[in-house]
């Protein structure tokens, strides 16, 4: 007990209380909600906009003894200092060497706004502000006083269509790729030849032959599973025979809990509470599949924290974490990270070798104080094993965009306004990253009024870097949208005037240099804004139709294709899918040139159990994940999968048991997937369709398959379904084959409520 006395000081922060949406089993929940990007189909309030799945923070817990240890003979800690005594463990990663006295290592750039600490500061800082941002808890040191914190030093072109992955056989498509060359994760991918595919949290294996598939004798789970206690795979990449794969990670470790308790012979007693917690993690597998029959892994890397995003350049993964702070505060006069692990910090490891990200990687933003937890990313060499280099950002849970040559942190967070307790100001903090051969250097930093909703609101016109911006006026309520633009340090060059006021932005795309944003509230406004002049960001013309995009992707020169959903032009209220072409070729005379709506009329609720009532909804996956879409100009086909649902009351029934008028329902359901070309002479042509059909009077027996990925390799489709691949002819858009995968799916049948096909 002495010894435990020389390492804490003669009282511990009284831990507070939490609020309540920060307990641990509800940003549990919200990491479940955002883990499936699940959406109700069946519920008779359904949206035709579905929904778009929740970006929200996960609970993880800081520091570990034994943590992501893939066997646990291999676990090895290493802190600060005492990584550099034993680099060599790390197979040859100059970033795990984390004292930062590697030549070789950028130095980070000094920002403005943003600084690092030593461990030990971190601390205090952590002690200091963690409470204080909700409601202001007070955090106490031994004298009964605020703890201060301790100074620190400073810190040190988009191309709308893009195609990657393996090679392998026959023509095939890729993943749709925002900007060219920064390759994306997805659910699906193809070779030409092998076609991986995950649905339910499942990776599966197939050889594809003419649209006939043979499924691989692959347990993959199996595989995947060795060191964890529960995982799904989230998303994959494939180049050159390389499979690489991203699972989430539930994995349980001990930590050390320091805390003080009374006892009848000491005033004070000191002790070690050792706790076992379950971490979210997230990690990266790399699978040798040259051999369809033969996979083994090559290479494993986990990140503490949930599954954020990834992109791929070359063979290095860029993965993005986000990890909640678990963490209450203690001093030891005599702290130092070669005794005692840094808790409060993110751990990785490679390989099952465990490390701590270094206090320099660790930036902290001086106008939000928030210490919720960390945003980290990380680069990752599939080719080597290593990992190159890694940031993590203290505060609320960010996203990223990456261009070749850059890689932007951003998160919308809120400040008090006007010193009015109960107002709030949204603001958001774009954090950028020089990335050489995956190594992650920062660059700039900007503050911004407004909220960054997802990546699509940032990208570049020429060498100008933008930013699509929504704000609401505290003092009545108003919206505004504004468009930035920034220089290569993040410096604030420009600001359009305000456009869509009153109204949401929906999506936001960047062509030469042209940014285009559609918002929405009752119609359709397009706005073109021209970004030739930085310093002044000028809206060239407006385009107003009912409904809204929420994806617009480039055709081909002088045409755009905008997918989203269809509004009653009265209330606003969304109505079904819709489809558009627009002319670009004058920017300061956008227009629409062609549709295709799949929507039925708006009813009120109001008159729901009356006989005759008819609800009924059109929706697809590509409203809100984009890479559902397949658009290919050079073969001219787009597709996109669909569902309708509707329901008609036909009678009324009288229940004598409970004296009650129970109305009779008629249930339809139908999905699929519709096949278009495009001309600028007809428009849209229809090409073809797939489409299963059921038709019922029991509610929950009103089951369909739901398609959210389309692929082509030849001549030939393949439509991704819940439970099933269907094979489709490109010549005349027959059915070729059906594979089902019933059989091998852990619970075939809980995507009736759920839709299965999910994705970032």
């Amino acid at each position: 007990m002495e010894e435990q006395r020389n390492y804490i000081n003669d009282e511990i922060r009284k831990v507070s209380e939490v609020p309540e949406s920060l307990e641990p089993q509800n940003v549990e929940k919200k990491l479940n909600e955002h883990k499936r990007s699940r959406i109700k189909l069946r519920t008779r309030a359904i949206s035709a906009a579905a929904a778009v799945a929740i970006a929200a923070g996960a609970l993880g817990f800081a520091g570990a003894n034994g943590m992501f240890d893939k066997k646990s003979s291999k676990s090895s800690i290493k802190t600060d200092s005492a990584a550099s005594q034993s680099d060599s463990n790390n197979n040859g990663s100059s970033e795990d060497n984390n004292n930062g006295n590697n030549d070789n290592k950028p130095e980070n750039k000094e920002l403005k706004g943003v600084r690092t600490m030593s461990y030990k500061e971190l601390n205090s800082y952590i002690a200091k502000n963690k409470d204080n941002y909700y409601y202001d808890y007070g955090v106490k040191n031994e004298d009964n006083q605020t703890a201060e914190d301790a100074e620190a030093p400073a810190a040190a072109d988009t191309d709308d269509v893009g195609r990657g992955g393996g090679k392998g056989g026959g023509e095939h498509s890729d993943t749709y790729e925002q900007i060219e060359g920064v390759a994306e994760a997805d659910i699906v991918k193809t070779d030409g030849n092998k076609v991986f595919y995950i649905t339910n949290g499942q990776l599966f294996a197939f050889e594809a032959n003419n649209g006939q598939l043979t499924k691989a004798d692959i347990d993959f789970y199996a595989l995947i599973k060795d060191g964890f206690e529960i995982s799904d795979v989230r998303d994959m990449y494939l180049n050159d025979g390389t499979l690489t794969v991203v699972v989430d990670g539930r994995n349980s470790y001990s930590y050390n809990r320091y805390y003080l308790t009374k006892n009848d012979d000491f005033d004070e007693d000191y002790d070690v509470e050792v706790i076992d917690q379950v971490a979210p993690t997230a990690s990266v597998i790399t699978f040798n599949v040259n051999d369809i029959n033969n996979i083994f892994e090559t290479s494993r890397y986990t990140q503490q924290g949930s599954y954020i995003e990834s992109r791929m350049i070359g063979s290095d993964v860029y993965l993005t974490t986000y990890t909640g702070l678990y963490y209450y505060y203690y001093d030891m006069p005599d702290y130092s990270p070669e005794k005692n692990s840094p808790e409060f910090v993110p751990a990785y490891s490679v390989n099952g070798q465990k490390n701590y990200v270094a206090a320099e990687d660790i930036l902290v933003s001086e106008m939000n104080t928030d210490c919720s937890g960390y945003t980290v990313v990380s680069s990752f060499d599939t080719a080597t094993g290593t990992r190159k280099s890694g940031k993590a950002k203290l505060g609320s849970y960010a996203n990223i965009y990456m261009t070749a040559d850059k890689l932007y942190m951003f998160n919308t967070f809120y400040t008090d306004f006007e010193d009015t307790y109960y107002t709030w100001k949204m603001q958001s903090q774009i954090l950028s990253f020089n990335i050489s051969d995956g190594n992650i250097t920062t660059a700039g930093n900007a503050y911004v009024d407004g909220s960054i909703a997802d990546r699509f609101w940032l990208g570049n016109c020429g060498d100008t870097f933008c930013a699509a911006v929504h704000t609401v006026d505290q003092t009545n309520g108003q919206k505004y949208n504004y468009l930035y633009t920034f220089d290569g340090s993040m410096n604030v060059l420009g600001k359009s005037q305000a456009y869509g006021t009153g109204e949401d932005i929906k999506s936001v795309t960047y062509r030469d240099n042209i940014a285009y944003v559609v918002t929405f509230i009752q119609t359709d406004p397009l706005y073109a804004i021209d970004v030739s002049d930085p310093y002044n960001p000028t809206i060239l013309s407006e385009l107003k139709m009912p409904g809204f995009s929420t994806h617009m992707r480039a055709y081909t020169d002088g045409r755009m294709i905008g997918f989203g959903s269809t509004a009653d032009e009265e209330n606003g209220v969304t109505t079904g899918i819709k489809l558009s072409m627009y002319n670009t070729l004058d920017p300061n005379n956008v227009t629409e040139m062609a549709k295709v709506e799949m929507s039925a009329p708006y009813r009120d609720w109001e008159d729901y159990d009356q006989i005759g009532y008819v609800y009924e909804n059109y929706y697809s996956a590509a409203t809100y994940d984009e890479k559902a879409l397949l658009i290919d100009a050079k073969k001219n086909i787009i597709a996109f999968p669909f569902s309708h649902y509707r329901e008609e009351a036909y009678d009324v029934v009288y229940d004598s048991e409970y004296d009650y008028y129970d109305t009779q329902y008629k249930y339809m359901s139908e999905s699929g997937v519709m096949f278009y070309s495009y001309d600028d002479a007809t428009g849209f042509t229809k090409l073809g369709s797939y489409v299963t059909k059921t038709d019922s009077d029991t509610y929950y027996a009103n089951r369909t398959e739901d398609f959210c990925r389309i692929i082509y390799i030849d001549d030939v489709l393949y439509l991704m379904g819940s439970r099933s691949i269907v094979s489709v002819s490109m010549k005349d858009f027959s059915v070729i084959s059906t594979f089902s995968l019933e059989q091998y799916l852990e619970d075939p049948y809980w995507f009736y409520d759920e839709l299965i096909c999910y994705d970032d």
